[in-house]
């Protein structure tokens, strides 16, 4: 599946120590939907049917960029769709917008930079850089934060190049081109887990209730299931557990 080929790819997450995982129910949803469903998911955050975003437990990534792509993107469009979802799923493990924007012109854009608003003259980057690894590596993390989390300080962006190999315990399966609905599986054993409140509870979840407590060097299994709702809507569930 396009989206844990992604986010378990050696240059994504995985390397900060996250593995994603099918699982059903849980606590995380990532949602490929229309416009004016992204924005209802969305509240109180404005996407204006035209952008994605993650709001507490739900990934919300819009189908149109999904298709197609922004105006100005200067990659494969497969490339954009990884960005989209290493940047949303980014914020679900407590990663937030750096600033300056583009410090290193003509060097690839940090992953967390908002990147469909325009490229800033850097280029297109679908991948965490070196520093946004390692920052993502922090222990506690803070999952799924409501939109009005911040971290301190504010993550400055230290530009550079992505990085390229990352050692992990498994390699990926190759990332494919299709969009096709997928089907939830169960997420791998581990000794704990947490299960989710309905959908509309979703952000009523705190970062504090949320946090690692950092007992572990490697942090938290997140289980994710991809939606593909292009045409309709409908819930994916997931389940997070932490690995010990």
């Amino acid at each position: 599946m396009f989206l844990f080929s992604t986010l378990n790819d050696p240059r994504s997450w995985a390397s900060s120590g996250f593995e994603f995982t099918l699982g059903q129910p849980g606590d995380f949803r990532v949602v490929l939907a229309e416009g004016p469903e992204v924005d209802r998911l969305c509240e109180p955050l404005k996407t204006g049917s035209n952008v994605s975003c993650q709001n507490g437990s739900v990934v919300a990534l819009n189908a149109g960029k999904w298709r197609f792509g922004p105006t100005e993107w200067d990659s494969t469009l497969d490339d954009y769709r990884r960005y989209l979802v290493n940047h949303e799923v980014g914020h679900l493990i407590g990663q937030r917008h750096p600033s300056p924007r583009c410090p290193d012109l003509g060097a690839p854009n940090a992953v967390m930079e908002q990147q469909t608003g325009g490229l800033k003259g850097c280029s297109g980057n679908a991948w965490p850089l070196g520093w946004e690894l390692e920052r993502a590596a922090a222990r506690p993390a803070v999952l799924a934060p409501l939109p009005d989390w911040q971290p301190e300080p504010t993550p400055v962006n230290l530009g550079g190049l992505a990085t390229t190999t990352v050692p992990v315990s498994a390699a990926p399966d190759p990332a494919p081109t299709s969009t096709a609905p997928s089907v939830p599986t169960s997420a791998t054993s581990a000794p704990s887990t947490t299960t989710t409140s309905p959908p509309e509870q979703f952000t009523e979840t705190s970062p504090e209730e949320t946090q690692d407590d950092g007992s572990s060097p490697w942090g938290w299994i997140v289980g994710l299931v991809l939606l593909i709702g292009l045409f309709g809507g409908g819930t994916a569930w997931a389940v997070a557990k932490r690995r010990q």
